[in-house]
C-alpha cells in the first residue's frame, strides 16, 4: 500500500476543492495535488547489556560493549554479542556471566560487564538420573542456569538440579508450588516463571512485581519485591511487565530519533540482565508539493520540496475511483527540454526546492508524488 497524505496547496488555493474528502485534493485545469509519502525505516544498531537491581529496579550497569573476547581457546571469542545471544547454544545468565555451550560440550562463560571469557566448564552430557546422558542444549526440561549448574523439570513433573560439570546434585519430589502467590497450586511443568537463581524460581506477578519460590520445595518465600517500574538508565519509567515480555520490549525516545529494544536474559548476582539494541531512526523520505503556476498556455510549473528526489516520481490519474490507477507522467526541467517519465532528480533547483514542468493537455487531472513500487 502506498501512503498518501494531504497535500499542501500553497498557491492558487481557489483551485483546490475536496469533493473526495480531506485526504486528497481535486485539481482542475492541471492544478496538481502533491501527496506526502513517508517510508518508515531504521539504521542498524549494536547490541549490548544493561542490568537493574532486582530488589529496587534501579539501573546498575550499561556496558556498551558489543564483542566477546578472551584468551585460551574460547570458541566464541571475537564473535558479536548479538550472534551469541541468538545462537541455539546460548544457555542463559549465571551469576555475573553469560554462558554458551561450545562445539565440544564445554560451557564458555563471559562476564556481562566486560564480555571477556572467565571460565570454561563441562555442560554435557548430564550425569545421573532422571536426565542421565542427556544434553543440556535443546533439552525440553531445561528451566535456567542456577548456582553454576542447571535446573530442570523432570518427566514426572518434579524438578532436579545438576551442579558444576552437569552432575546430579539434587532430585526434588515436590509437584506443586505452595505458600500463596500466583503460582500456588500449579505444577512446575506448566512452564511458568521467568528465571531461576540462588535456589529460587522467579515469577512475574499479576500485580507487576516479582515473586519467588524455593526450587527445593516449591514454597513461596517472603515478598521482598515491591517495585513495578524501573528507575534510571534506558528503561527509566517503564514497567517490569513490559520489559519482561518474552518477545522483547521496543520503544522510541521522545523526539523519535532512536528506537530501543530490550530483551530479558535472566537473573544473576542480584541483577535483572537485559540485552539492549538501539537503532537510529533517520528522517523519512518525503516529497511535498509547494506551489503551482502557469508557465504557458500548454505547460504548468510545479514547485516541489523533497529530501530525496531521486526516489520519487510524478504520477497522474484522470479520475478518482476505488481502483484508481496512477501512472508516471512525463516532466521537463524547463518546459522546453523533453518531457521524460523519470524521477524528480530530473528538475531545476530553486533554493531548497526543485522545479518541474508538465504538459497542460487536459481540462482535469489528479497528480501525486509517489515512490515507484
Amino acid at each position: 500500500m502506498k501512503d498518501r497524505t494531504k497535500a499542501n496547496c500553497l498557491e492558487n488555493r481557489t483551485h483546490c476543492t475536496h469533493p473526495f474528502g480531506p485526504g486528497l485534493l481535486h485539481v482542475r485545469k492541471l492544478v496538481p495535488a502533491a501527496l506526502l509519502m513517508m517510508l518508515s525505516q531504521s539504521h542498524a544498531g549494536m547490541m549490548s547489556i544493561v542490568t537493574y537491581n532486582e530488589f529496587t529496579g534501579a539501573a546498575t550497569y550499561d556496558m556498551n560493549r558489543y564483542t566477546l573476547s578472551g584468551s585460551g581457546g574460547y570458541e566464541f571469542a571475537g564473535a558479536s554479542l548479538e550472534s551469541m545471544l541468538s545462537h541455539p547454544n546460548f544457555l542463559g545468565v549465571e551469576d555475573g556471566e553469560l554462558r554458551i555451550a561450545d562445539s565440544s560440550g564445554s560451557g564458555e562463560q563471559y562476564s556481562y560487564v566486560s564480555l571477556i571469557g572467565v571460565a570454561d566448564i563441562s555442560t554435557q552430557p548430564l550425569s545421573g538420573e532422571p536426565h542421565n546422558g542427556e544434553n543440556i542444549v535443546g533439552n525440553s526440561g531445561f528451566v535456567d542456569m542456577m548456582d553454576d549448574g542447571y535446573y530442570l523439570v523432570d518427566a514426572d513433573n518434579t524438578t532436579s538440579f545438576y551442579g558444576v560439570g552437569g552432575v546430579l546434585a539434587a532430585d526434588y519430589s515436590w509437584t506443586q508450588f505452595s505458600g500463596g502467590g500466583d503460582l500456588d497450586g500449579l505444577n512446575p511443568a506448566a512452564g511458568l516463571g521467568i528465571a531461576a537463581e540462588d535456589g529460587l524460581w522467579y515469577n512475574l506477578s499479576l500485580d507487576g512485581t516479582l515473586e519467588a519460590y524455593y526450587t527445593a520445595t516449591g514454597a513461596r518465600i517472603f515478598d521482598y519485591w515491591t517495585w513495578t517500574h524501573f528507575s534510571g538508565g534506558v528503561l527509566n519509567g517503564h514497567s517490569l511487565t513490559d520489559a519482561l515480555d518474552p518477545d522483547g520490549f521496543t520503544f522510541q525516545n521522545e523526539d523519535g530519533t532512536e528506537q530501543t529494544t530490550v530483551k530479558f536474559l535472566g537473573i544473576g548476582a542480584d541483577q535483572l540482565v537485559f540485552s539492549k539494541f538501539v537503532e537510529t531512526i533517520p528522517e523519512p523520505d518525503t516529497a511535498e508539493f509547494m506551489g503551482i503556476s502557469s508557465a504557458s498556455s500548454t505547460v504548468m510549473k510545479l514547485e516541489v520540496n523533497s529530501n530525496n528526489p531521486e526516489l520519487f516520481y510524478l504520477k497522474t490519474a484522470q479520475e478518482l475511483t476505488t481502483n484508481t490507477a496512477w501512472s508516471v507522467v512525463g516532466q521537463s526541467t524547463n518546459g522546453l527540454d523533453p518531457f521524460i517519465e523519470t524521477n524528480l532528480s530530473y528538475s531545476t533547483a530553486s533554493g531548497s526546492n526543485i522545479i518541474i514542468y508538465v504538459k497542460a493537455d487536459q481540462d482535469q487531472k489528479f497528480f501525486s508524488l509517489d515512490k515507484m513500487q
